[in-house]
């Protein structure tokens, strides 16, 4: 097993679309601050009585969230497109006729890398944007000892991305269908639930990649209204459950991986 997560480190590692991956991960951050620099600015020029009944919104990691989400779906993605669109899945199977084997492997590696990249990508627009805002802006008066569960919350949920991203390039074997499906899930999806009814746009909000960090976390639902005078979607599920429900994706995405591999010829 130790070779054979080696030899998946090596190729996630080597391949052109991670360095893509990484490139655009640090220019995250530096969006980060300019946001950061952005926000407080239009915030120190309101009105006192504007600032008093608005909070300023969320931080600036929130905002990034879906941004950071979507690479790491990417790099899970990747992990088997690649390897089909070239070819060197015959090769990999080969060596390791294990399929299940292979699975691991590269779920580890996936997971490994999409949370080393979120960590750093979190935890670095967390200390810029501290530095440029400091206490000026509601969102970041609590200390970084209260906001460490919600970071971390922030970089686990891209790891659970990664690990769903993994499972559709494995069942899919196209990049483009896997990255089109994360695209609806972590974009598109929460705009067209502001025209279902309640409850059930709030429960397939729940349900969604970027509500997983204030349900993991316990973070009171966000309720607002819509322009169109509809109650925005808010989270439902509790702290136990968003975990239970965390662990089904990934337990689903693996399996469904699995089966895909195993009983799917290489063609």
């Amino acid at each position: 097993m130790t070779a054979v997560i080696s030899a998946e480190w090596l190729k996630l590692r080597s391949v052109r679309s991670t360095h893509y991956i990484v490139g655009v991960a640090v220019l995250l951050i530096g969006g980060a601050a300019l946001l950061s620099l952005a926000r407080v600015t239009a915030w120190e020029n309101l009105s006192a009585a504007t600032r008093a009944d608005n909070t300023g919104g969320g931080t600036t990691e929130e905002t990034i969230l879906q941004f950071m989400q979507l690479l790491g779906g990417i790099v899970g993605v990747l992990a088997f497109t690649s390897e089909y669109a070239t070819g060197l899945i015959r090769s990999t199977f080969a060596v390791m006729p294990r399929r299940p084997t292979v699975l691991i492997a590269k779920a580890a590696v996936v997971a490994a890398g999409s949370a080393l990249m979120a960590t750093v990508v979190v935890f670095s627009s967390y200390g810029l944007s501290e530095l440029i805002v400091g206490d000026r802006m509601p969102a970041y008066e609590p200390s970084f000892t209260e906001q460490l569960p919600y970071l971390a919350a922030l970089a686990g949920s891209v790891v659970v991305v990664s690990l769903l991203g993994l499972g559709l390039g494995a069942v899919l074997r196209s990049a483009t269908g896997a990255i089109m499906i994360l695209v609806v899930l972590i974009f598109v999806a929460q705009m067209v639930l502001l025209f279902l009814p309640a409850p059930w746009k709030h429960w397939i909000y729940s349900a969604l990649p970027v509500a997983l960090p204030d349900q993991l976390t316990g973070v009171p639902p966000r309720t607002a209204e819509a322009p169109n005078g509809s109650a925005v979607p808010h989270t439902m599920l509790s702290i136990p459950g968003a975990w239970a429900f965390a662990v089904a994706i990934v337990v689903a995405s693996l399996g469904a991986a699995w089966a895909a591999i195993s009983r799917r010829d290489v063609k």
